[in-house]
């Protein structure tokens, strides 16, 4: 437990990221499922999303 306690002392963001990976993993596990739950739709509706936002970013 001592060598886990000194890298989080050193690294405090890492330890950080490493706390929140499971939510992270979790959340976009939970997200892929409402995906597929939609279907086609959503992955087409994400996609046109994606478009706007990148011409909006050209613009």
């Amino acid at each position: 437990m001592v060598s886990m306690d000194r890298p989080a002392l050193i690294f405090p963001e890492l330890a950080q990221i490493l706390l929140l990976l499971p939510n992270a993993v979790r959340i976009f596990l939970n997200s892929m499922r409402f995906e597929s739950a939609l279907g086609i739709s959503a992955r087409l509706d994400f996609r046109k999303m994606r478009l706007t936002s990148q011409s909006a970013e050209i613009i």
